[in-house]
């Protein structure tokens, strides 16, 4: 009879502490979703005037803080371009730091698309693993990762990291506030 008490006890318990790691994975996705960068989407003219590496980065979609990566080309005099191994950065079309082939002449354009990262991110069910109950956020999303973090030359969006912290100080200000 112990036993059985005691197994009924540790799924109780279990089913309630992964309901409230499954809340918690829930209030930290809203959080983060509320938190999220716009996206950005580089477009060209869509004609045969467009050169290769612009026409590669075409529906490029990236985190507004990041700098769009553009295919590496060939500047060869009369001839048409070719992609090269590497990327040029740039914030936006005919960004000054880009060399003055990729820059020159360029009709593209980037175009800012809030709420498309928001509608990524995602709460997932919490999951027993050994005694812990682990609650899962995530956000699929092309270098989502490299946004969060930031480069060397872009700054961090940490919005999950933000949404976690938002979601703490608020779970510490109400057990706080009890007697």
């Amino acid at each position: 009879m112990r036993a059985v008490l005691r197994r009924d006890l540790d799924t109780a318990v279990a089913r309630q502490v992964l309901g409230r790691a499954t809340s918690l994975a829930a209030q930290v996705a809203a959080e983060a979703a509320a938190r999220a960068p716009a996206a950005r989407v580089w477009v060209t003219m869509g004609d045969d005037r467009v050169r290769p590496s612009h026409q590669d980065a075409h529906r490029q979609m990236i985190p507004a803080n990041l700098r769009f990566k553009l295919r590496k080309q060939s500047a060869a005099p009369g001839r048409r371009a070719q992609l090269l191994a590497g990327y040029d950065l740039a914030r936006e079309p005919r960004d000054p730091s880009l060399p003055a082939g990729q820059r020159g002449g360029c009709r593209c354009i980037a175009i800012t698309v809030p709420g498309v990262i928001a509608a990524k991110v995602q709460a997932h069910p919490a999951v027993l693993t050994g005694s812990r109950a682990v609650g899962r956020v995530s956000v699929a999303f092309p270098r989502i990762v490299e946004s969060h973090t930031g480069t060397s030359d872009d700054a961090p969006a940490p919005f999950l990291a933000n949404a976690i912290d938002a979601v703490a100080a608020r779970l510490r200000a109400r057990a706080s506030a009890r007697p």
